[in-house]
């Protein structure tokens, strides 16, 4: 499963534009967005999610990069002043996966088989989702009750980002390929994957 896509919370400066985010200290969620920060002129940092509030407030970064639903607990909402939403196909999501070896799956018992099938697959996935879903819709209100702003990257200025970022979906593909699978074929499928329940929302 996914959560939902990630917005841009900043602490001074508001974010309506590419240009806006070039020399901000922005605390990147994963290796592919610290390296698509880059791409856009801003200065990437590291750092636990524990560690955001006190980063925040002591200036240590300028930008949060995440879904509202870790922006309540960690309360970065009372530290920001201005939050960037990225319409469509939003801007970034980190994907989660729950595993087991396959060998110890097959040397369990069938009931017990049956339970973990029973309890896994898209149905908990799905489930999981909808819980990401509800949860950032109820998160985000806190940040409109306190008065904060909110600005929406989308259409011309959304294809403007998209390419920017471009060059990191392009490296991806190569990699697939270096590896054995059709990238292209694989980032096609899930850009069509993407708009089919964009679509049904």
């Amino acid at each position: 499963h996914t959560h939902t896509p990630g917005s841009l919370h900043s602490r001074d400066k508001r974010i309506q534009k590419l240009e806006d985010i070039k020399g901000l200290k922005v605390r990147a969620p994963n290796k592919a967005m610290s390296q698509a920060f880059d791409l856009v002129g801003a200065n990437t940092v590291f750092l636990p999610v524990t560690e955001m509030p006190s980063s925040l407030s002591k200036g240590v970064i300028d930008v949060a990069v995440l879904p509202y639903e870790v922006v309540l607990p960690m309360k970065i909402h009372e530290l920001v002043s201005h939050h960037t939403e990225f319409k469509g196909t939003g801007l970034y999501t980190n994907t989660f996966i729950f595993s087991m070896n396959k060998k110890v799956y097959d040397s369990m018992p069938a009931d017990l088989q049956k339970v973990i099938d029973n309890n896994s697959g898209i149905t908990l996935a799905g489930h999981i989702g909808e819980l990401f879903d509800t949860y950032e819709v109820f998160a985000r209100k806190f940040a409109v009750d306190r008065g904060n702003t909110f600005d929406y990257i989308e259409g011309a200025e959304h294809q403007r980002w998209e390419k920017a970022m471009s060059p990191i979906a392009e490296e991806w593909v190569e990699d697939m390929n270096d590896d054995g699978y059709d990238g292209q074929r694989l980032l096609d499928k899930t850009k069509l994957l993407i708009k089919k329940y964009q679509d049904k929302q």
